[in-house]
């Protein structure tokens, strides 16, 4: 025993054996070091796959309940430093919403095709003030979100001018649909908050325009809202 230590120690003491453990001693070590990155980056991949399931879920749930048609919404529409705002509430086919731009404030109603606004008292028939598309529409917003697609590098969602006007249809472009536009999913207690559409891209197809243009669109309590009277 006392033999086999010693030849051991003098094993040890010789710097070329020495040498060669240390070489398999650093091998063994950055190939651990190589495996634990591998294990790391797969884990992290698995989790933002799992991430990125969650906000599809999300989405179609949102979807869900904009197709229920019962919610209220806040819309903000922002044209460089002109600033649109639509604050509402809708049940079925009927919705009703408070319309301000500036100092100009508008109240509106809407009975499924029919647009009204209050005009000292009364409700005269009208159309609806929004601007280069219809994001009263639920169904439409649902059809952009599902045909989106998801940038997990800057963790937005994204669209091209073409399909964006292939959804939206009934406009005149007057540039080339090359372009992408941006849609930022606002997350709080695991639902969507708001959704936040960059569509500086798309309007620039419409009229040439380097207007920064930022639509918001806020949603909320769901199925709450009761039934109410349209005058």
């Amino acid at each position: 025993m006392k033999k086999e230590k010693n030849k051991i120690w003098k094993t040890l003491k010789n710097k070329k054996t020495r040498s060669i453990f240390l070489i398999i001693f650093y091998c063994l070590l950055f190939l651990s070091l190589i495996f634990y990155i591998c294990i790391n980056h797969k884990l992290e991949k698995s989790n933002n796959s799992v991430k990125n399931v969650e906000k599809v879920e999300s989405i179609f749930e949102l979807q869900d309940y904009l197709e229920d048609k019962n919610y209220s919404y806040e819309y903000t529409l922002k044209v460089d430093n002109d600033t649109y705002k639509y604050t509402g509430k809708r049940y079925l086919d009927k919705e009703e919403f408070v319309f301000q731009n500036g100092l100009i404030s508008e109240t509106y109603q809407l009975n499924r095709s029919d647009i009204y606004k209050k005009v000292n008292d009364k409700f005269i028939k009208t159309e609806l003030p929004y601007h280069y598309f219809n994001y009263f529409d639920s169904n439409l917003i649902g059809t952009i979100l599902e045909k989106s697609i998801f940038d997990s590098k800057n963790n937005l969602y994204e669209i091209s001018n073409k399909d964006l006007q292939n959804i939206i249809g009934n406009q005149k472009n007057n540039n080339e649909q090359e372009g992408i536009n941006t849609i930022e999913i606002i997350y709080g207690d695991n639902n969507i908050v708001s959704i936040i559409m960059d569509l500086t891209n798309y309007v620039k197809t419409l009229n040439a325009t380097d207007d920064l243009v930022i639509l918001e669109l806020k949603y909320m309590d769901f199925q709450k809202i009761k039934d109410f009277s349209i005058n």
